[in-house]
């Protein structure tokens, strides 16, 4: 969730730029969140060799666009890039966007929700921290 809110995705400029397809879902997990998975991975050694895909929110460009204009009371539009675009500056970044676009990236939420029944969605985590980094960002 950290990483959506840095400046190269346009947040402190009112936009939410990411080549992502309008209708594609990004799973998205809190800096907080990976530390708690981390020390349940140490603390229980049935995750070892075990591979856990974690997110506490799964949510659409525009619907992350909408929660945070919502959270820092102010317009934030959602803005596809072109992947090709994307392309011509790392061959490598855009492939990356071309398998979220194409195939998706699918994480079991309910399922991590009872691991850790406190994972942050979107809009908890701006509300405990988010909006705050935003302002920070923004002056």
């Amino acid at each position: 969730m950290e990483e959506i809110i840095s400046p190269r995705f346009g947040i402190p400029n009112g936009l939410f730029s990411i080549p992502i397809h309008p209708d594609v879902e990004i799973p998205l997990i809190a800096v907080e969140d990976i530390g708690v998975f981390v020390h349940l991975a140490f603390e229980h050694p049935e995750f070892l060799g075990k591979t856990v895909e974690i997110a506490g929110d799964s949510l659409s460009p525009s619907a992350i666009a909408g929660i945070l204009s919502v959270s820092i009371g102010r317009p934030i539009t959602y803005e596809q890039i072109p992947i090709d675009k994307v392309r011509q500056h790392n061959e490598i970044v855009a492939r990356v966007y071309d398998f979220y676009n194409e195939a998706g990236y699918k994480v079991d939420i309910p399922a991590l929700r009872q691991i850790h029944p406190h994972l942050l969605s979107l809009e908890a985590w701006l509300k405990k921290a988010g909006t705050a980094k935003i302002s920070q960002l923004s002056n």
